[in-house]
C-alpha cells in the first residue's frame, strides 16, 4: 500500500488509512455480485502509478483537505439537470462536487465544481466539458478503462490537475479509495477529507424518462446510450448507494433522505451524510 512506500506525505497515507475501509466493502459487496477481476483492476492502476508525481499529488491531496474539512459539501448527481435554477439547490453548500453525470448540471447551471469524479466512459464533449469546469479532475482506474486514461489529460490541456483513483490496493501514489460508481466516490472523497456533512443532491433510482433525458443531453452523458447500458447503471448505482450507506454508518455519519423546498419541487429527495457529534 501506498503508506509504506511514501511515509513521509502525510496526507496521502492519512486518507488512505481511511479508505480502507471503503476497499474491503467493495470486495464484500461488489465484487460476487460484478465480479470484475481483481487483478486487472490492480494491473490498470499500476500502469499510472508510474506516471504519477506524488510530491504534486502530496500538495492537491493537502489542498482538497484544506478546502473540505469542516464543510457541507453537495454532490450534484444527474436528476439535477431537470431544474431550471441549480443555483436553489445548492446554496447552502460551502463546496461543490460531482460525478461526470452530474456536473452536466453545474455546467448549466454556470457553476464550477471543487471535483469532478469520472472514468471516462462518457462522450468525448463530456470529458472536454468536465476538464473545463473543475478545480479538479478525479479519474478512476478500472480492468478495462487503461486506454482512455490520457484522454483526462489531453481534454485538460495540462491546466487541470488530475488525480487518480482506485477500487483496489494499489502501488504507488494512485488513491486507493474503494467505492464503486463515480457517485458514491465522490462523497467517499469528501467523507475522506473530513466534510462535516455530504450533501448527495439528484440522485435516485432512475426512470425510464431517465433514459430519454441522457439521450437529449446538450452534452451527451456518453457516445452512446442504450437499454441495456441504461440497465447496467441501475445496478451498478444500487450497489453503490448499499456501499456508500454501510461506509457512512462505519464511519461515523449520519446517512438520512430529506427534502428541501427546491429539491421537492423537482420531485428528488436530497441524501444527507452528516458527521456523528
Amino acid at each position: 500500500m501506498l503508506g509504506s512506500h511514501y511515509p513521509s506525505c502525510r496526507e496521502l497515507r492519512r486518507l488512505l488509512d481511511w479508505a480502507r475501509a471503503s476497499i474491503l466493502l467493495y470486495h464484500r459487496l461488489v465484487e460476487p455480485v460484478m465480479g470484475h477481476p481483481r487483478h486487472a483492476e490492480a494491473l490498470s492502476a499500476s500502469r499510472v502509478a508510474l506516471e504519477i508525481d506524488c510530491s504534486r499529488e502530496c500538495t492537491h491531496v493537502a489542498d482538497l483537505r484544506e478546502r473540505i474539512e469542516g464543510a457541507v459539501v453537495c454532490v450534484i448527481g444527474p436528476k439535477a439537470l431537470v431544474s431550471d435554477d441549480v443555483e436553489s439547490l445548492v446554496e447552502e453548500c460551502d463546496e461543490l462536487a460531482a460525478p461526470e453525470g452530474g456536473h452536466i448540471a453545474l455546467v448549466a447551471g454556470g457553476l464550477k465544481a471543487l471535483y469532478v469524479t469520472s472514468d471516462l466512459d462518457s462522450s468525448l464533449l463530456s470529458i472536454a466539458s468536465m476538464a473545463g469546469s473543475t478545480r479538479y479532475l478525479l479519474v478512476h482506474v478500472h480492468g478495462d478503462n487503461h486506454y482512455r486514461i490520457p484522454l483526462a489529460s489531453m481534454a485538460g490541456g495540462g491546466l487541470v490537475p488530475v488525480l487518480y483513483t482506485s477500487q483496489v490496493d494499489s502501488i504507488g501514489c494512485v488513491l486507493s479509495l474503494g467505492g464503486y460508481t463515480d457517485g458514491d466516490r465522490a462523497a467517499i472523497v469528501s467523507m475522506g477529507l473530513g466534510a462535516r456533512e455530504v450533501r448527495m443532491i439528484g440522485f435516485g433510482s432512475l426512470a425510464t424518462r431517465d433514459l430519454e433525458r441522457a439521450r437529449s443531453a446538450a452534452i451527451p452523458f456518453k457516445d452512446y446510450v442504450t437499454r441495456s447500458v441504461f440497465e447496467t447503471s441501475k445496478l451498478k448505482y444500487e450497489l453503490g448507494m448499499r456501499l456508500l450507506a454501510e461506509l457512512a454508518r462505519i464511519k461515523g455519519y449520519d446517512a438520512v433522505w430529506r427534502e428541501s423546498l427546491a429539491s421537492r419541487s423537482i420531485g428528488f429527495k436530497v441524501l444527507s451524510l452528516k458527521k456523528k457529534g
